[in-house]
């Protein structure tokens, strides 16, 4: 399915955070993997490491099919193995053609965890992972869920 438009702005605003606004394939690359080292120390409490290490595969699969570019790589838990296989794949690309892929990948994990767990646990944790980000709930616009 589909991720909500919520998710893939929130995964925007996460992935452009997590770079601080740079654009460089090694940026992005950090980028991706801080967030989902943030997401694994907290949805990895739910959904335990391997359940969190498979729905995060399966968002990696589904923006694939978007980004080519993708094709490949597999973000298993080697943080700088794979973020030099990432940091490869990215160079060459457009910065907004890196930056789309790589945050396209953040709203397919959180539209298929939402699914399982709940759209309302799922932002409360997301703002767990992120106190300082204001995470937006769909249908309801953008606040600061309450711990």
């Amino acid at each position: 399915s589909e991720p909500l438009v919520a998710h893939r702005r929130l995964a925007d605003n996460l992935i452009v955070r997590e770079s601080e606004g740079r654009e460089s394939s090694a940026a992005l690359a950090k980028a991706l993997w801080n967030a989902r080292r943030r997401l694994r120390a907290q949805f990895g409490l739910l959904i335990g490491p391997d359940g969190f290490d498979a729905v995060f595969a399966r968002g990696l699969y589904l923006a694939k099919a978007d980004f080519a570019f993708l094709e490949g790589l597999e973000l298993g838990s080697e943080e700088d193995a794979g973020s030099i296989r990432l940091i490869e794949k990215l160079e060459g690309l457009a910065a907004g053609q890196a930056r789309a892929g790589v945050t396209a990948v953040l709203p397919h994990f959180i539209s298929l965890v939402s699914h399982f767990i709940g759209e309302g646990l799922c932002q409360r944790i997301l703002q767990q992972a992120w106190p300082e980000a204001p995470i937006e709930h769909p249908g309801r616009g953008r606040k600061e869920i309450e711990n």
